[in-house]
């Protein structure tokens, strides 16, 4: 696997533990780009030579499932944030709040 291959699949991985760590602690989670990201590495891994494939396969089988897990913490997330009544989207409470002032 090349250096650039390795070092973005690396980069990828800490990108999502850290949004694991955030998800954790209620933390906002920016995730703006990683599509971007992974669509470079897979072009990236397109030049790579065919003889390293199977370290390839292996590097991206474990990027997947930080992938997946990643999801399950977002889909509990907000599971969970649905649950407690906090379904408001922000829009939804301002517009509310402006028409209880204008009532007033």
């Amino acid at each position: 696997m090349s250096p650039n291959v390795r070092a973005e699949i690396e980069d990828l991985a800490q990108l999502i533990a850290t949004a694991r760590k955030h998800l954790a602690t209620h933390r906002t989670v920016d995730l703006k780009g990683l599509d971007e990201r992974v669509k470079t590495l897979c072009q990236a891994i397109e030049t790579d030579p065919p003889e390293q494939k199977d370290e390839i396969s292996t590097a991206l089988a474990d990027l997947l499932q930080d992938i997946d897990a990643l999801e399950s913490d977002l889909v509990a997330r907000q599971d969970a944030h649905t649950d407690s009544g906090h379904d408001t989207l922000p829009g939804q409470a301002t517009s509310t709040y402006r028409r209880n002032s204008e009532e007033s």
